[in-house]
């Protein structure tokens, strides 16, 4: 009887010794045995459990716990998949976790339900890639305004931690692009060139520059429409990148339109957001980039096609408000700036200082102040509305602007005339 009691005590003093199982294991509801998941072994033997070296999987400890923790299959009634959270059953009349905390991965996927459909709901449940998760999560956080630097920092650090121990983009996969997506959108060094020609590489590896053939309906799933329709909008959200990343950084672009023959997906069928930031990257391609065009509707100019773009698209985004209206003014203020800024000769866009304006005091600091995309484009506006200020413009949006910030951006637009001076943005502003 003894003995048998030793033994139970051994076991017990065994299983304690784990403060928090890996990922993986809490996925699955598995006994994990890493000796620490908390400190960074230098021998890979024993920073790695026994279960993800047997299956080859990566141990890991950053998800948090509700990300990994399953949920109880129930004995009656269907399963969501897709559920937010796995981590505990909630019981009618009880109050739901999603009341006390938005979680930056469900704020995502409502995103990208409804306005950029690169990502589908079921590629971010808890069996999906760890790295896209994580991407995820971060871009999550970042949009979200209230979001505390803090909280920013650290999912930064545990992102940064994750690829230097991992280096997880080595296969060309459906999830390393859309990881490498978000990964050119949130970076906010040099670094986001390299992820961003890494996702194109792969993208075309994967034939995606190709257009995908029909699907019939009679041998497929609606998973493989979907999945063809994600890859049609992967595809020309690299195209987009492309060409706001030539914009802000002079670095060359690496898609041409004599190498893919993929149709732009416009609505009905593309969400009016995604439709518009497309179309209007377009317009942005026609006049800083036109010879990346394999052909052009002849007599067209830059300023018909942002005309055309104000016509189609501007109704169907003013007045619905939030951070959608707003991404889209600074967008568009954006390539408004560029008219100002070219040399005279080309027409000015009416109501530029309406736009502009709107562009720079459109709120949401605490998310503009984030994302570098947004950011450099909000200074974009700025520029061209101090050249509308040299030309007898108004100063009503000033005060938005920090004024360490206004003074450098004053002087680099006093250095030089052309759209090129963006790419001094760097050097000025840093």
């Amino acid at each position: 009887m003894a003995d048998h009691a030793d033994q139970v005590e051994q076991n017990r003093i065994k299983r304690l010794k784990t403060a928090r199982a890996c990922d993986q294991c809490r996925r699955v509801r598995s006994r994990c045995d890493i000796q620490n998941s908390n400190t960074a072994s230098t021998s890979p033997d024993e920073s790695i459990c026994e279960r993800c070296r047997r299956l080859n999987l990566e141990c890991t400890f950053i998800l948090p716990i509700g990300e990994t923790r399953g949920k109880r299959i129930p004995l009656k009634g269907n399963l969501d998949h897709n559920s937010p959270s796995r981590e505990s059953a909630t019981t009618e009349g009880s109050p739901s976790s999603a009341e006390a905390y938005t979680d930056p991965i469900e704020k995502f996927k409502t995103f990208i339900t409804t306005n950029l459909p690169i990502i589908s709901p079921r590629d971010l449940t808890h069996d999906s890639s760890i790295l896209l998760h994580c991407c995820a999560r971060l871009l999550g956080t970042l949009c979200t305004e209230t979001a505390s630097d803090g909280a920013v920092e650290k999912l930064k650090a545990s992102l940064e931690a994750y690829m230097l121990s991992k280096s997880p983009l080595k296969t060309p996969t459906v999830q390393n692009v859309q990881a490498l997506v978000l990964l050119a959108v949130v970076v906010e060094d040099k670094g986001y060139g390299l992820k961003f020609m890494t996702a194109v590489r792969m993208a075309c590896s994967l034939g995606w520059n190709i257009q995908q053939p029909e699907i019939s309906s009679n041998n497929s799933t609606t998973d493989d429409a979907e999945d063809s329709a994600y890859i049609q909008y992967l595809w020309w959200t690299l195209v987009t990148l492309d060409i706001w990343l030539y914009l802000y950084s002079g670095i060359p672009l690496l898609i041409n339109y004599r190498d893919f023959n993929v149709p732009v997906p416009l609505p009905p069928h593309a969400p009016n957001f995604f439709a518009s930031l497309t179309s209007l990257s377009e317009v942005l391609r026609f006049k800083i980039r036109p010879s990346s065009f394999s052909q052009r509707v002849p007599g067209t100019t830059p300023y018909n096609s942002l005309q055309t773009w104000q016509t189609i698209y501007l109704s169907s985004v003013i007045g619905i408000g939030g951070l959608i209206e707003a991404v889209i003014d600074v967008f568009h203020g954006a390539v408004v700036a560029l008219f100002v800024l070219s040399p005279e000769g080309d027409a000015v866009p009416r109501d530029a200082e309406v736009w502009l304006a709107k562009a720079v005091k459109g709120g949401f600091e605490g998310v503009f102040g984030r994302v570098k995309g947004l950011k450099w484009a909000r200074w974009i506006c700025v520029l061209g509305l101090l050249r509308l200020e040299r030309w007898g413009g108004g100063k009503t949006w000033e005060d938005t602007v920090e004024r360490n910030v206004l003074d450098k951006l004053r002087l680099l637009e006093e250095s030089g005339v052309g759209w090129e001076l963006v790419w001094r943005m760097e050097e000025i502003l840093g």
